[in-house]
């Protein structure tokens, strides 16, 4: 059986900070510039999921898109979307992760 890779993407708009309280103002500003800006700052950010499956013999289908979409709507594009990641997701506030664009990648999938 033919295995398909079918890539989907989702964007969303979220404001963010570097910082670690560990060090002083001016390493921060040094390390992340204007990342570390007090109030933050925003992207546009584009999320591209791609998933592989066996393609179905009767219906041509390796993944049911229409699903797929629902999936990335609730758990990225829902959570992410029109936020300060800093401040809405737990795991991003201070002292925690630094939401960088490797550490929201890691933590869409752990």
């Amino acid at each position: 059986m033919s295995i398909a890779y079918v890539t989907r993407k989702t964007r969303f708009a979220a404001a963010h900070r570097y910082w670690r309280a560990d060090w002083s103002a001016e390493d921060n500003v040094r390390v992340f510039g204007a990342c570390a800006n007090p109030h933050g700052h925003g992207h546009n950010y584009v999320l591209e999921v791609t998933v592989s499956a066996e393609i179905d013999e009767f219906t041509g289908f390796s993944v049911n898109l229409p699903e797929l979409d629902v999936v990335l709507d609730r758990e990225i594009r829902m959570v992410f979307d029109h936020q300060h990641i800093n401040h809405a997701i737990p795991e991003f506030k201070e002292g925690r992760l630094i939401p960088t664009s490797e550490n929201i990648l890691a933590w869409c999938w752990p």
